[in-house]
Protein backbone atom coordinates (compact mmCIF):
# COMPACT_ATOMS: atom_id res chain seq x y z
CA UNK A 1 0.00 0.00 0.00
CA UNK A 2 1.16 3.75 -0.65
CA UNK A 3 2.24 6.07 1.80
CA UNK A 4 -0.64 8.27 0.79
CA UNK A 5 -3.96 8.08 1.67
CA UNK A 6 -6.64 10.45 0.73
CA UNK A 7 -8.55 12.98 3.09
CA UNK A 8 -12.15 12.12 2.06
CA UNK A 9 -11.96 14.26 -0.72
CA UNK A 10 -9.70 13.02 -3.24
CA UNK A 11 -6.49 14.61 -1.78
CA UNK A 12 -3.92 13.22 -0.91
CA UNK A 13 -1.94 13.63 2.09
CA UNK A 14 0.67 11.47 3.98
CA UNK A 15 0.10 9.10 6.30
CA UNK A 16 1.87 10.55 9.97
CA UNK A 17 0.71 7.91 12.05
CA UNK A 18 -0.96 8.76 15.51
CA UNK A 19 -0.96 12.53 16.37
CA UNK A 20 -1.08 13.19 20.38
CA UNK A 21 -2.54 17.01 21.50
CA UNK A 22 -2.56 17.52 24.94
CA UNK A 23 -4.33 19.98 26.86
CA UNK A 24 -2.40 23.12 26.52
CA UNK A 25 -2.36 22.86 23.37
CA UNK A 26 -5.36 22.86 23.21
CA UNK A 27 -5.91 25.84 25.76
CA UNK A 28 -3.16 27.64 23.39
CA UNK A 29 -4.92 26.92 20.00
CA UNK A 30 -8.58 28.43 21.73
CA UNK A 31 -6.74 31.70 23.22
CA UNK A 32 -5.29 31.98 19.98
CA UNK A 33 -9.38 31.75 18.38
CA UNK A 34 -10.82 33.79 21.17
CA UNK A 35 -8.18 36.35 20.11
CA UNK A 36 -9.08 36.41 16.33
CA UNK A 37 -12.74 36.44 17.49
CA UNK A 38 -11.79 39.76 19.42
CA UNK A 39 -9.66 41.21 16.87
CA UNK A 40 -12.82 40.48 13.74
CA UNK A 41 -15.45 41.87 16.53
CA UNK A 42 -13.62 45.10 16.62
CA UNK A 43 -12.91 45.51 12.93
CA UNK A 44 -16.77 44.44 12.20
CA UNK A 45 -17.87 47.37 14.82
CA UNK A 46 -15.39 49.79 13.04
CA UNK A 47 -16.72 48.86 10.12
CA UNK A 48 -20.38 49.16 11.00
CA UNK A 49 -19.16 52.33 12.87
CA UNK A 50 -17.50 53.43 8.99
CA UNK A 51 -21.07 52.60 7.56
CA UNK A 52 -23.37 54.48 10.10
CA UNK A 53 -21.27 57.86 9.28
CA UNK A 54 -21.51 57.22 5.77
CA UNK A 55 -25.61 56.74 5.87
CA UNK A 56 -25.26 59.64 8.04
CA UNK A 57 -23.26 61.68 5.46
CA UNK A 58 -25.58 60.59 2.60
CA UNK A 59 -28.85 61.40 4.52
CA UNK A 60 -26.86 65.12 4.99
CA UNK A 61 -26.10 65.50 1.11
CA UNK A 62 -29.82 64.36 0.03
CA UNK A 63 -31.45 67.23 2.72
CA UNK A 64 -28.86 69.89 0.86
CA UNK A 65 -29.84 68.20 -2.66
CA UNK A 66 -33.17 68.49 -1.78
CA UNK A 67 -33.31 72.00 -0.07
CA UNK A 68 -31.34 73.18 -3.35
CA UNK A 69 -33.32 71.28 -6.06
CA UNK A 70 -36.92 73.14 -4.12
CA UNK A 71 -35.09 76.13 -4.24
CA UNK A 72 -34.38 76.24 -7.93
CA UNK A 73 -38.00 74.87 -8.35
CA UNK A 74 -39.45 77.65 -6.39
CA UNK A 75 -37.41 80.56 -8.66
CA UNK A 76 -38.48 78.15 -11.78
CA UNK A 77 -42.40 77.87 -11.46
CA UNK A 78 -42.19 81.38 -10.45
CA UNK A 79 -42.22 82.38 -14.40
CA UNK A 80 -44.79 80.40 -15.46
CA UNK A 81 -47.02 81.34 -12.70
CA UNK A 82 -46.75 84.42 -13.28
CA UNK A 83 -47.20 84.35 -17.55
CA UNK A 84 -50.36 82.03 -16.21
CA UNK A 85 -52.26 84.90 -13.59
CA UNK A 86 -51.43 87.32 -16.59
CA UNK A 87 -53.36 85.21 -18.85
CA UNK A 88 -55.95 84.75 -16.97
CA UNK A 89 -56.38 88.36 -15.93
CA UNK A 90 -56.07 89.11 -19.94
CA UNK A 91 -59.02 86.39 -20.37
CA UNK A 92 -61.42 87.92 -17.73
CA UNK A 93 -60.43 91.48 -19.04
CA UNK A 94 -61.67 90.01 -22.47
CA UNK A 95 -64.69 88.07 -21.47
CA UNK A 96 -65.63 91.50 -19.45
CA UNK A 97 -65.27 93.43 -22.49
CA UNK A 98 -67.49 90.93 -24.35
CA UNK A 99 -69.60 90.48 -22.34
CA UNK A 100 -70.53 94.71 -21.94
CA UNK A 101 -69.57 95.16 -25.73
CA UNK A 102 -67.22 97.90 -25.33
Amino acid sequence: MSPHGTNGRGIPHRDLGAVHIDGAEVYRMMMQNQNTLIRVEAQLAALVETVRDSERDTDTTLEKHDTRISAVERKVWQLPSAATVIALGALVVGLVQLATGG
